[in-house]
């Protein structure tokens, strides 16, 4: 993960602002290939202009899977009948919902939770 994001932002630091402006939305998609759900949405938010369509539509969709990944974790916590499934996925819960913070998501309410949230859905472990 860590090379990948490195050869992302070194990617990004050989272009100037007119050349990233102008990538077409696959080249976007081969320089964020590899990156986690976090990285990938810190090098839109540094490194592109998100009122273009495509990173636009990026942005948001890497934004609703940290969503989607913490009720997923959560669900499965409560659900999980082992003591080690459900400590791994309140684990991961916690790390999706300090995500949530930082890059400034709604928490949702728990009721969104139960209701929205996967069993062993994708982000649980």
């Amino acid at each position: 993960m860590k090379k990948s994001l490195e050869k992302a932002a070194s990617i990004m630091k050989q272009k100037d602002r007119e050349e990233i402006r102008l990538l077409k939305d696959s080249e976007i998609d081969d320089i964020l290939y590899g990156l986690s759900v976090e990285d990938k949405i810190r090098c839109l938010k540094a490194h592109f202009n998100l009122q273009m369509r495509y990173p636009q539509y990026l942005y948001k969709k890497y934004r609703r899977m940290i969503i989607q990944f913490y009720m997923n974790a959560r669900t499965t916590a409560c659900g999980a009948l082992g003591h080690s499934k459900a400590e791994n996925n309140h684990f991961f819960a916690d790390k999706y919902l300090e995500m949530m913070k930082e890059f400034e998501l709604p928490k949702p309410e728990d009721k969104l939770v139960w209701i929205f949230g996967d069993f062993n859905g994708p982000g649980s472990r």
